[in-house]
């Protein structure tokens, strides 16, 4: 898979674009090329789930986007793959600029598209149960290849939440 450096990225809200943005806790985080389609995947897949179970879609929100593509660069870049990392994910998601009494993350590591990580993720009742919360709003998704060296595979994160 070829990789393209960033310092990191945002899916633009509704329209899958990737946006650079300067967050310092993801310089030099390598980005696998098509990125935005394998998140715009996830969302797709997403909001077909919670419709499917009569939930309402969730809606990209910039600072859910950028606490969780931060998260992913960080986890990526040190090799490791942690919910703690950074103070945990209600203060990175804080940290962004989303203040909010409910909110939840999902991580996953090793897989290549974004269907597999959505199968992953529904097939595990903890990682179900965010999806599926009716009062989650909102949500910020990330991905990021580990740095040369390190292995696991891409590090994907979903942070969910009521609302920023």
């Amino acid at each position: 898979m070829s990789m393209r450096k960033l310092a990191c990225c945002l899916v633009a809200a509704g329209f899958g674009m990737i946006t650079s943005v300067s967050v310092a806790a993801a310089s030099g985080c390598t980005v696998p090329d098509g990125l935005g389609g394998e998140l715009r995947i996830v969302l797709d897949e997403l909001n077909t789930v919670r419709a499917s179970h009569g939930l309402p879609a969730l809606r990209l929100d910039d600072s859910l986007t950028q606490s969780a593509q931060g998260h992913a660069c960080t986890m990526a870049r040190a090799g490791t793959f942690t919910h703690d990392g950074s103070g945990g994910a209600k203060a990175r998601m804080k940290r962004a600029g989303c203040r909010t009494r409910l909110s939840g993350e999902n991580i996953a590591m090793g897989f290549a598209s974004g269907s597999r990580t959505m199968d992953l993720w529904m097939n595990s009742p903890g990682h179900r149960r965010i999806i599926l919360t009716r009062n989650f709003t909102r949500v910020g998704l990330g991905v990021a290849s580990p740095a040369p060296g390190t292995t696991g595979g891409p590090r994907w994160v979903l942070d969910v939440s009521a609302g920023c």
